[in-house]
C-alpha cells in the first residue's frame, strides 16, 4: 500500500484525506500501517481524492510502466 507516500507527495495530512472521504486520522493511520484493509468502495474515494488510480494506491504498475 503506497497511501502514505502519495498523500504526503500531494501535501495532504492523514487528518484532511480523512475529513475529504469520511473517515477518522486513525483508520488513515491503520491502512498507511497495514494494521487494517479498507473496502473497494474507500480504496476508489481515496484515489479520487488524491488525483490517482487504485493500482496507484495499491503498488501495481501498468503493462506500460513495466516495460518503461
Amino acid at each position: 500500500m503506497r497511501l502514505k507516500e502519495i498523500r504526503k507527495q500531494k501535501g495532504m495530512t492523514a487528518e484532511e484525506v480523512g475529513r475529504e472521504i469520511g473517515v477518522t486520522q486513525a483508520a488513515i493511520a491503520n491502512w498507511e500501517n497495514n494494521r487494517r484493509i479498507m473496502n473497494v468502495d474507500t480504496l476508489v474515494r481515496l484515489s479520487q481524492v488524491l488525483g490517482c488510480t487504485p493500482n496507484d494506491l495499491l503498488g501495481f504498475e501498468t503493462k506500460e510502466e513495466e516495460r518503461a
